[in-house]
């Protein structure tokens, strides 16, 4: 009864460390999903006195493009589609006469900071009037993000492992000296501090086994509900929070969990007996 609390405390401890590991996954996996998009593409913005002078420069750009090395492929894009990136800005109903750009739509095969300085140079000597993207300006923020968001999730991590040894630590300190007279009746009688040491190691492993399992349950549920949520985003929504989903590594990690708290709950129930059984008894 009186392992009830700490019981509690090391397992609350273990679903956060392994909702942070599945947070680190995702802001991992999402970046890694989003720069791979961005990179391996270029759009070419093209610019004219009127449409068919932009529709003729683009036609050119795609001729340039297909020969520029590194391209994989050139596409000009139809209006339809201008239109539709431009309808969450302006709506679905675009005036006709408005001027929209001609869009040229490059994939590649390297990455786009090698392309687009020399598809850039070979439009600017054509004469044509158009602006190359490598979309750096997005990748660069999300990586960013994406690096800061993981650094977070893993010092959070570390953190509960400390939490949960510090009040491993603490309770084992407590229960070693409520049975102080155990222990010189064992000293009395021959046992060696290893000996007891591997009894209260014993004990905390168990506890550690129980609380991590019951947390990682904890933890799983936690981000099951969030996979059920976000699986109703639809329409604009999407675009900017991509749904949730768990992979075979946030199984693996919540599958582990319970025997890395067994683990750190055992380390340091072992070296706070050994240490107070020489310094206190």
């Amino acid at each position: 009864a009186s392992d009830r609390p700490l019981f509690l405390v090391v397992a609350i401890l273990a679903a956060l460390a392994a909702l942070a590991a599945i947070g680190a996954r995702t802001a991992w996996s999402a970046t890694a999903q989003w720069t791979a998009q961005l990179d391996g593409a270029i759009t070419v913005y093209v610019h004219g006195a009127g449409a068919e002078d932009a529709q003729t420069a683009a036609e050119r750009i795609e001729a340039i493009a297909e020969r520029t090395p590194g391209v994989r492929r050139a596409e000009i894009a139809s209006r339809a589609e201008a239109e539709r990136l431009l309808s969450a800005w302006l709506g679905s109903d675009v005036p006709d006469d408005l001027p929209v750009p001609a869009l040229v739509d490059i994939r590649l095969s390297t990455d786009a900071s090698r392309v687009a300085p020399v598809l850039s140079d070979a439009i600017e000597a054509a004469g044509l009037n158009a602006r190359v993207d490598d979309h750096s300006r997005w990748s660069q923020p999300l990586r960013r993000m994406s690096a800061a968001a993981r650094t977070i999730a893993i010092t959070l991590v570390i953190f509960l492992a400390a939490a949960a040894g510090a009040v491993t630590s603490f309770a084992t300190r407590a229960s070693l000296a409520a049975r102080r007279d155990v222990v010189d009746v064992l000293h009395m009688v021959g046992a060696q501090d290893r000996f007891i040491a591997n009894e209260f190691t014993r004990r905390f492993r168990g506890l550690g086994l129980r609380a991590g399992a019951l947390g990682a349950l904890a933890a799983g549920a936690m981000a099951t509900g969030l996979q059920l949520a976000s699986g109703g985003l639809g329409g604009d929504a999407a675009r900017f929070a991509p749904a949730f989903a768990l992979t075979g590594w946030d199984a693996m990690m919540l599958g582990l969990a319970p025997f890395a708290v067994a683990a750190v709950a055992a380390a340091t129930a072992r070296a706070t007996v050994l240490r107070t059984l020489r310094t206190a008894f």
